[in-house]
């Protein structure tokens, strides 16, 4: 096992008299959060036997100055394997490298405000990046989601909210290089980057029990559930017989009622088969029934 390090510190700038405590660490969380999704999204997709640590490592309250160590984690290579120590110490760079690429972006953006095809240019030099570092070539290796970098975007931009229009946030890595970050905003219209990045529709077919989480009352609007494995999804109901039933009070749903259902699930996939967004329809609901709760 192998480990890469980079140690990179932040310089946020505020108000004193109008940002609270509060709202200073809120910022550098954002920031903290942000670029850790960035580079676990990069680094995971050229090699998915990595991982991505980041650790604060100093926070300095006074100049309100912070650093933390970025480390990727390169699992042993199986006896007989490709020899890809080359691909793997060039993870580094690449990484840093994407960090730079986005970063810049967000900061020479038309008018501060990043948008959709602001996404597809960053994606385009992230490949070309990947390609120069020959990261590209190792087995697996998958272009980030453009979806993901976009929500990664979102958060660093929460942690522009407190600078003033004058200021600008700063990063330093260990080798001096530098960039300053100005406050800006995202508009991120997520079909329409779905769109630019969509190579193909993938369609299934499923049997699935959903907790309903919220319903839609008027029309046949989508309502909220949550599947067995917790997560929250939203999906439109295409059984309009059922939908006339409920209406016209023929059929009642409770808290912690559950459909029985058939669904269909329709994801967006890019050109290196990334899931972009997914999508679900419930096509046939053939019972209620009352989740039991696990002891």
């Amino acid at each position: 096992m192998s480990r890469l390090r980079s140690l990179e510190t932040i310089r946020i700038p505020f108000d004193i008299d109008k940002t609270s405590p509060d709202d200073f660490f809120e910022s550098v969380q954002k920031l903290f959060s942000g670029l850790k999704d960035l580079q676990t999204e990069v680094v995971t997709k050229s090699n998915p036997f990595c991982k991505v640590n980041f650790y604060m490592h100093e926070i300095n309250s006074g100049s309100l100055i912070s650093s933390f160590i970025k480390e990727i984690i390169i699992e042993d290579e199986e006896e007989g394997s490709l020899d890809l120590s080359e691909q793997n110490d060039s993870l580094m760079e690449y990484s840093n490298t994407v960090q730079d690429v986005v970063l810049r972006k967000c900061c020479n953006c038309p008018n501060n405000v990043i948008e959709a095809t602001d996404i597809v240019e960053i994606v385009k030099k992230i490949k070309e990046k990947a390609e120069e570092t020959k990261v590209s070539q190792i087995p697996n290796y998958k272009q980030p989601n453009a979806v993901a970098i976009a929500k990664s975007i979102e958060n660093i931009q929460k942690s522009t909210i407190i600078i003033p229009r004058t200021e600008s946030l700063s990063i330093t890595r260990d080798n001096g290089k530098n960039i300053d970050i100005e406050k800006f905003s995202t508009s991120f219209d997520y079909d329409l980057l779905t769109a630019l990045n969509q190579k193909s529709i993938n369609e299934l077919s499923e049997h699935m029990e959903l907790k309903i989480k919220t319903a839609t009352f008027l029309g046949s609007s989508k309502w909220k559930f949550i599947l067995d494995n917790g997560k929250s999804i939203v999906a439109k109901i295409l059984d309009e017989e059922w939908i006339k039933n409920f209406h016209a009070r023929k059929v009642s749903i409770y808290p912690g009622d559950c459909f029985d259902a058939d669904i269909k699930i329709k994801e967006a996939i890019d050109d290196s088969g990334n899931i972009l967004s997914r999508e679900y329809f419930i096509l046939t609901i053939k019972g209620i029934s009352e989740k039991q709760s696990e002891a």
